[in-house]
């Protein structure tokens, strides 16, 4: 018996599209507001920087200004006060940002989206099969699909037949005359 290999069912681009415009408006953010957090900690933001502040929270602050703290086991507030820092302004900057939960690479000094994150947005909108019932009816409808075509070619059904016995079927899609297989229903059947 040969092992079961999966098979592509569908990729949904639609959901790629809005992964990626959610990222890069992220991205935007990050790039209006990093330069206001380098003016208020008073220094340029390295790359090292960036990849912290893109996880969120008061890590970067805490990371940024604990070297410099002059009492290293007293409480976070009273060494910002004994540096004379009011670090209330970059707080408030990081609030407007959400945490970036996917891997960021830093291009030309910002923020973008890693190869492998790009990569796993694709992975996460691909549907496979996941069982071999799965695979022998996309089988099944690979040939029944083809058949159809065939119907057409030869005139025995025109496109309204096709249309309405793909629809009856409801493992298959008619789109522009030509009949696929409907991979929500596919995704249904359970080995």
């Amino acid at each position: 018996m040969k092992p079961f290999e999966k098979r592509l069912l569908k990729i949904d681009t639609s959901r790629i599209e809005n992964a990626k415009r959610y990222a890069f408006n992220a991205l935007k953010a990050y790039d209006a507001v990093l330069p206001k957090i380098a003016v208020a900690i008073k220094r340029d933001i390295t790359p090292e920087d960036m990849k912290l502040i893109s996880k969120g929270g008061d890590s970067f602050i805490v990371e940024f200004y604990k070297p410099q703290f002059p009492f290293p086991n007293a409480p976070f507030d009273f060494n910002m006060q004994a540096l004379g820092i009011n670090v209330q302004p970059v707080i408030d900057l990081m609030q407007n940002l959400n945490p970036l939960h996917y891997d960021v690479d830093i291009i030309d000094n910002k923020l973008s989206v890693s190869e492998s994150q790009q990569q796993q947005f694709v992975e996460d909108a691909t549907t496979y099969t996941v069982n071999e019932k799965q695979n022998e009816i996309l089988d099944l409808i690979e040939v029944v699909s083809d058949a159809f075509v065939k119907f057409g070619e030869v005139g025995f059904a025109g496109r309204f037949d096709i249309v309405n016995i793909g629809r009856a079927c409801r493992l298959l899609d008619v789109k522009n005359d030509k009949v696929t297989f409907n991979p929500h229903y596919i995704t249904d059947i359970k080995g």
